[in-house]
């Protein structure tokens, strides 16, 4: 179009009215420019009329076909002017189509609540419930969106989603945990024929240890260690024991290893073990060790399950599940927040926090 506005007059000879002899550049029309300076110019007039700016230099249309051209050229560029604007509207639409039905989800919510005349304190609720909902200001269709899925697919992606709960609920985990009663017939370490001796408990790159106890061959720890499979890689436990020393490094005792295999799940392994050297080691050990442990491992079955079954359902502070009466049919785990169980008379029996799980004929109250 920018070469049609300077072809239109060039058409008619330039006549003295048209717009090419309207535009003054230091005392010269525009025919007699430089082509470099007449495109330039061109370029302006059919940006400037695209977006109804208007010509260059307030100049206007004179002649009868720079008239007809112009108007021709106004509707075209109004109406390419429109698509283009409607064409990026959909393209950020598009580029965040979650957040785009978030907000028409609220809107919609918050009409809705207009017309129906509710509560300014309810609709607070509300308001706070697709804060907690949609923290993330995002709305998917997640059955929809995983049921695309293979089920060992989707098992595996709300494997990741529910991580966070299955660390928190105890039969969703996989953990081994071990006691150090204590030791007896030790190495005396110290010249007044005594130790002080902690135990060190390793299991994969994770370590915990008991207190020392000062001036004794046969310690009492009385301790116990939680360590979670399921993010730690390992074979067997270690427990060492060491003397305590202030000015020099701390001299081993020995140690024994438990091999994760030999560890049970359906009851306790109570024994004395007998302290063994390091591999290679040069150190003279003697006693026994008082050791008690068993594992927790979750039946992947199981956990498969139940994670394919559940459904997020926040609830904002103050809101009753149940009432009284009402049979909480379904089991509910609790991720985050704390629920109070509160008795028929109003009084709040227990809570419980991240991690618990309740189902049954129980009323309760999420703060």
């Amino acid at each position: 179009s920018a070469c049609l506005w300077f072809f239109i007059s060039r058409l008619e000879d330039f006549p003295s009215n048209s717009w090419v002899k309207q535009v003054d550049i230091d005392g010269q029309p525009l025919d007699l420019q430089p082509v470099s300076v007449q495109y330039l110019i061109c370029i302006y007039n059919a940006v400037s009329m695209m977006i109804t700016l208007g010509l260059y230099q307030g100049i206007y249309p004179e002649t009868q076909l720079e008239i007809l051209f112009t108007i021709g050229i106004m509707i075209v560029s109004a109406t390419f002017y429109a698509i283009l604007i409607a064409s990026l509207s959909s393209l950020m639409v598009n580029m965040d189509p979650s957040g785009s039905e978030y907000k028409q989800s609220l809107d919609d919510m918050n009409n809705y609540m207009a017309y129906r005349k509710i509560p300014r304190s309810l609709r607070r609720r509300v308001n706070d419930y697709y804060d907690t909902k949609f923290s993330r200001k995002k709305v998917f269709d997640e059955n929809a969106i995983l049921s695309r899925l293979s089920l060992p697919l989707r098992k595996e992606v709300l494997r990741h989603v529910v991580q966070d709960l299955m660390r928190k609920v105890p039969f969703f985990q996989q953990q081994v945990f071990i006691t150090v009663k204590g030791a007896r017939g030790l190495t005396a370490a110290d010249l007044s024929g005594t130790s002080d001796p902690y135990a060190v408990v390793k299991f994969g790159e994770a370590s915990q240890h008991t207190k020392v106890i000062e001036k004794t061959l046969n310690p009492e720890w009385d301790a116990s260690f939680t360590f979670d499979l399921s993010i730690l890689n390992g074979e067997r436990i270690n427990i060492s024991v060491f003397d305590k020393d202030n000015f020099s490094q701390d001299d081993f005792l020995g140690q024994v290893e438990i091999p994760l295999e030999n560890v049970p799940t359906s009851k306790v392994l109570d024994s004395w073990f007998t302290l063994c050297p390091r591999p290679n080691g040069t150190e003279e050990v003697s006693g026994q060790i008082h050791i008690q442990t068993n594992r927790w491992q979750a039946d992947n079955g199981f956990v498969s399950s139940i994670i394919t079954e559940l459904i997020p359902d926040p609830a904002g502070k103050g809101d009753y599940i149940f009432l009284a009466g009402e049979m909480a049919e379904d089991l509910y785990f609790i991720a985050h927040g704390n629920l109070e169980i509160i008795s028929t008379t109003g009084s709040v029996v227990t809570n419980l926090t991240d991690g618990s799980y309740i189902g049954g004929e129980l009323p309760y109250q999420w703060t």
